[in-house]
């Protein structure tokens, strides 16, 4: 009988807080919406949406330069350890490693 009541009270204590939990998620969601339909957030929001229309090009040109830079600082290391072995065709550094060899079939 012990475990019946427990149950039942739990099962009670289930649905109260589903219900209490459903009505304050209303109560954010409404809290929310006023919120977002405010004059003053519109605005604030309209501004933040003219500013970033108005720095984008600029950040995308910068971020272009950044990464032509940065590139052609690798490619001028990958150049230097490339070229800074010997120009004979028979260098050990200049030779790309062997492929693997797979073992016969028997």
């Amino acid at each position: 009988m012990s475990k019946l009541k427990l149950l039942i009270a739990f099962a009670a204590g289930y649905v109260a807080g589903a219900a209490a939990g459903r009505q304050r998620y209303e109560q954010i969601k409404a809290n929310a919406r006023r919120v977002a339909e405010n004059p003053r957030v519109q605005s604030a929001a309209q501004r933040a949406s003219d500013t970033v229309a108005e720095k984008a090009p600029v950040v995308a040109a910068a971020v272009r330069d950044g990464a032509v830079s940065a590139a052609g600082t690798v490619s001028e290391k990958v150049s230097e350890k490339v070229g800074s072995g010997s120009t004979d065709a028979t260098s050990e550094e200049a030779q790309p490693p062997a492929p693997p060899t797979a073992p016969p079939i028997s």
